[in-house]
């Protein structure tokens, strides 16, 4: 499920039933620390929320956990891993 708006992703997050949730935080309409928020205080809702987002702070990330994140990755981590994992490949066909 693809969602464009934080509204749209707090009503298919409550409706729907997912094995994980991945929220970024710049989103119209409702940013991920509002969805989080709300999807939190409803205490049944235990879905894990991976956010994933530019937002690098130390601030944010702490916000992002105070509000009941499960794990919080920046997209520059996630765009280092991608790096590693296209290089590793490219290294093995070059040594052989």
């Amino acid at each position: 499920m693809q969602v464009f708006d934080g509204e749209e992703g707090l009503y298919e997050a409550e409706s729907g039933v997912y094995d994980l949730i991945l929220l970024d935080l710049m989103l119209p309409e409702k940013n991920g620390f509002q969805v989080l928020k709300e999807l939190r205080e409803k205490k049944v809702f235990s879905t894990p929320v991976l956010i994933m987002t530019a937002k690098e702070s130390l601030d944010d990330k702490g916000h992002g956990f105070e509000l009941g994140a499960d794990d919080y990755l920046t997209k520059t981590i996630l765009s280092r891993r991608t790096q590693d994992a296209y290089s590793g490949p490219s290294q093995t066909l070059r040594e052989i």
